[in-house]
């Protein structure tokens, strides 16, 4: 029992209780089981940090490196008086031969001795893997910060711990990524397959409305590619000099500005537009794209079906409305539902902040 375990102090033993359910759920695509798991897994972890940063000491910085093939995952904690004030995470790309060592020194260039932001550093940043250039680094940020810094890879006590605990969470970091990587490739074929494109799909975007009885309506424009959601290229849009409530003119508005943009500014389009949302929805869409010459792009409404249940949506084709029949356990209805959904939070949260304006 993993409260017994959590009394006993046997943590790790949590970690590894959780961490092979939390894989199968992924393999079988019940990512909501996955990030409870997960969520689990890092509570413990924040437990163990807090306990591990208890005393007094210097400020210190850990860079660990995991990789695997060609993935790699780089996480970046910091300690500030004792307390553990969190981590951020990196997955470089391109990384090829490149070693854990190579790596982490990359990393340590761009970080330290690059970063304008950058004002206070560490007394000490512990590293996972032991590096060329250590003291070269040393010195740089010493003659052109007048700050001392010690990059240790060999450590003992309190100081094996953090970078321990750090290490593991590296490498449990890029098992989920990998492992969501292979299932949204799974889940792009049977799209594709689903929707019988010639080529594979690689840039998908999807629209949501958001209002509160017709007051305050925005847009919402999420962007998908082969690796997941690009959200630097997300968008809002507040919809201005419509009806309220109107659903059909929101969208119409949103295509037109969001493809106009884009052909202007040279972008590339995408292959498919989803659509929370039915026929209506999709017939304006369809004819803003007629106007703007794009009716080559194809687009998917998600309409709620009968029973209205969350799995139980209607899929409609932008060729003559059809009704597309996807089984709900079909690995292509999942990603279309997540990618909805995406769309539909990201609607919300500009849905408040413009509430909030207006206050």
């Amino acid at each position: 029992d993993n409260a017994v375990l959590f009394v006993e102090g046997k943590k790790e033993k949590i970690v590894k209780a959780l961490t092979k359910p939390m894989q199968i759920a992924a393999d079988e695509l019940d990512y909501e089981k996955a990030a409870k798991l997960r969520d689990q897994i890092r509570s413990v972890r924040e437990i163990q940090k807090k306990q591990y940063a208890g005393g007094k000491v210097n400020d210190v910085d850990i860079v660990v490196c995991a990789k695997n093939n060609n993935q790699a995952c780089i996480q970046l904690s910091f300690i500030r008086s004792g307390l553990n004030l969190g981590s951020r995470k990196y997955y470089p790309r391109h990384i090829e031969e490149q070693s854990e060592s190579d790596l982490i020194q990359a990393f340590l260039s761009q970080f330290y001795l690059n970063n304008k932001k950058l004002k206070k550093y560490p007394a000490e940043i512990l590293v996972s893997h032991d590096i060329d250039e250590k003291t070269l680094v040393e010195t740089v940020i010493y003659e052109k910060f007048k700050q001392n810094i010690k990059i240790k890879y060999k450590v003992r006590g309190e100081r094996a711990k953090w970078l321990s605990i750090a290490k593991e969470n590296a490498a449990l970091d890029l098992r989920q990524k990998l492992a969501i990587n292979e299932n949204l490739t799974k889940r792009y074929k049977a799209l594709q397959d689903l929707l019988s494109f010639a080529e594979p799909i690689e840039k998908m975007e999807c629209f949501d409305i958001s209002h509160m009885q017709g007051e305050s309506t925005v847009g919402s424009c999420v962007v998908f590619g082969k690796n997941g959601a690009i959200k630097e290229q997300y968008r809002k849009f507040n919809i201005e000099n419509i009806t309220k409530g109107d659903d059909y003119a929101a969208t119409s508005q949103i295509i037109r500005r969001r493809y106009m943009r884009l052909i202007k500014e040279n972008n590339i389009l995408p292959d498919l537009i989803l659509i929370d949302g039915g026929k209506g929805q999709i017939n304006v869409a369809k004819k803003e794209l007629d106007e703007l010459q794009l009716s080559h792009i194809l687009i998917l409404g998600i309409a709620k079906g009968p029973s209205r249940k969350a799995g139980m949506e209607n899929l409609i084709l932008s060729i003559d409305n059809e009704i597309i029949e996807c089984d709900s356990a079909s690995p292509a209805l999942h990603l279309i539902q997540h990618i909805r959904d995406e769309a539909h939070r990201f609607a919300i949260v500009a849905h408040r902040q413009k509430r909030k304006k207006k206050r």
